[in-house]
């Protein structure tokens, strides 16, 4: 892998994201399809693209710490 990546080739081991928050199986699929279709310059319609913004932040900011237990 490293003679080719010295020479130019482009390599794109097909690992999940999680970042993205993916609910299903297809979600990760589509994903890597996605990514690997940008390689290509191919257009890729369904891929969820970063907008500069985290949807998910406020619900990940406002989840609770668990409470510790009393007596112990």
């Amino acid at each position: 892998m490293l003679k080719l990546a010295r020479i130019g080739v482009s390599i794109l081991p097909p690992m999940p994201a999680f970042y993205n928050h993916p609910q299903t199986v297809d979600d990760i699929v589509n994903h890597i399809v996605a990514r690997v279709l940008d390689q290509f310059d191919i257009p890729a319609p369904f891929a969820k693209r970063w907008d500069g913004h985290m949807h998910t932040a406020a619900k990940i900011a406002t989840v609770a710490p668990p409470t510790a237990k009393s007596g112990t």
